[in-house]
């Protein structure tokens, strides 16, 4: 029988949609309602499966749970499952004989386990695990309710829909890549080419500033031409050099979800925060063609309104800048960490 605890939680994800930290948010909600001390939720991807949280487990059982998993035994049974199997709940399974459990969770402190392969439209799009130190945490109330909210869970982490087929997990292990450094310059990577929008100079006046402001990581898209291109940009620690050098990453790719020029140009301007007025006087055209362009770029990423795809912008890196301190798409205004809310005016 499902508790109180279940019942507000799986509300509560009901609610979780485009927030940058809704996959986080989620295993932490989940994690608590469960009462257990580890969860992850995974994606399928075109690349393969991806991480998309994690809480609880070492870097290197997540890793395992990602990718090698679904390897073991233990995986047809969660896949068939009509209702998310429990170690402790189907011992006859023999999970805890397993080489996974003996390598992997046991080490860690495990002692229960419950897992779900999560499905919509009867493809598999990700799957969730959850650990506890203490046996017997899993029982049928904690599997029925991992298997109620299977549909919202999977809907969180479903990334076949367009605006998800670019997103900055997934670059192609043949991308264009440089490095970058306060005290040295650009720097070739051995083995890949650099990057061509490099070789403009309003280009690299946008990776240039992208790179002098990096905290942690940061994606993008850039125009070069004809051509879009996703670059990603990723600080490494470096003793040799102050403040560590800028990994810069870039592949062509095509508009997600369909989005034209001028739609990406207001998607990134509502990723500042922009009103409609403002966005009109940036880009010389009428409030009523803005309200235009938002309402077809919030059906083609398929966003409730404007908040949800500000966020989902600065989340999968759809944005557009420019090296242009007048334009809302200023480099240093696009990336900037928000503030607060977008106004949904």
């Amino acid at each position: 029988m499902l508790q109180t605890r279940h019942v507000v939680a799986a509300a509560e994800l009901g609610t979780l949609g485009g927030e940058p930290d809704a996959h986080g948010r989620a295993v932490a909600l989940l994690a608590d309602a469960l009462r257990c001390d580890a969860g992850q939720l995974v994606a399928e991807t075109a690349t393969g499966p991806q991480s998309l949280a994690t809480r609880g487990y070492p870097s290197t059982l997540a890793w395992h749970a990602t990718h090698t998993f679904r390897a073991t035994p233990w995986w047809s049974l969660v896949s068939g499952a009509a209702l998310p199997p429990s170690i402790s709940e189907l011992p006859e399974a023999g999970f805890q004989q397993s080489a996974f459990f003996e390598q992997h969770l046991e080490p860690a402190g495990f002692r229960d386990g419950l897992s779900v392969a999560l499905r919509r439209d009867g493809q598999l799009v990700g799957m969730a695990h959850f650990s506890a130190v203490d046996e017997r945490t899993f029982d049928r109330s904690a599997r029925e309710f991992l298997g109620a909210i299977g549909d919202s869970l999977a809907r969180l982490v479903d990334r076949r829909h367009p605006r998800h087929q670019a997103c900055p997990g997934c670059c192609p292990p043949d991308a264009s890549t440089a490095a970058w450094s306060t005290d040295g310059g650009w720097m070739p990577y051995p083995g890949r080419t650099a990057p061509p929008v490099l070789a403009d100079p309003d280009d690299e006046a946008v990776v240039l500033r992208a790179a002098r402001t990096l905290d942690g990581d940061t994606t993008f898209l850039l125009r070069h031409g004809r051509d879009l291109h996703r670059l990603r940009l990723h600080r490494v620690p470096s003793a040799a050099v102050d403040g560590g050098a800028v990994l810069v990453t870039s592949h062509q790719v095509d508009a997600p979800a369909g989005l034209t020029e001028r739609e990406l140009q207001v998607l990134t301007a509502l990723a500042t925060g922009a009103s409609s007025q403002a966005i009109a006087d940036d880009l010389v055209v009428s409030v009523r063609t803005v309200h235009t362009h938002v309402e077809r770029l919030l059906a083609k990423l398929a966003c409730a309104n404007r908040t949800e795809a500000a966020l989902l912008a600065r989340r999968d890196g759809l944005l557009l800048p420019v090296a242009d301190h007048r334009r809302l798409a200023d480099v240093g205004r696009v990336l900037a960490r928000p503030g607060g809310t977008p106004p949904n005016r």
